[in-house]
């Protein structure tokens, strides 16, 4: 089954956060490269998205990008990949516990 994917405002959002804090640091090219890594595989989840762990004990799961981690949920009955947000293995993620009812 192929799945189609929905990226909410929250990791819209992060996703040009992390682009233009590269970028303000002078590496252009790596926001960019950041951002196209994050995007396609991202797009890879189509057509396997339960390849990756639950995150924790939500509804949530956990896809590892270079340095970034990609929460996103599954919508079994939609065929449905909801990408939620997206955050650097530096940065706090407790909040995203309270995402996973979004």
């Amino acid at each position: 089954m192929q799945y189609r994917i929905e990226w909410l405002m929250s990791a819209v959002n992060e996703l040009e956060r992390v682009r233009s804090n590269l970028e303000e640091r002078g590496a252009y090219e790596a926001g960019q490269r950041v951002a196209i890594q994050i995007y396609d595989s991202v797009s890879r989840l189509c057509d396997m998205p339960r390849r990756f762990p639950q995150f924790y004990d939500t509804d949530l799961r956990r896809m590892i990008v270079g340095d970034y981690s990609v929460f996103y949920k599954i919508d079994e009955q939609k065929a449905l990949v909801k990408i939620v947000n997206i955050r650097h293995h530096y940065e706090d993620i407790s909040d995203l516990l309270d995402m996973s009812n979004c």
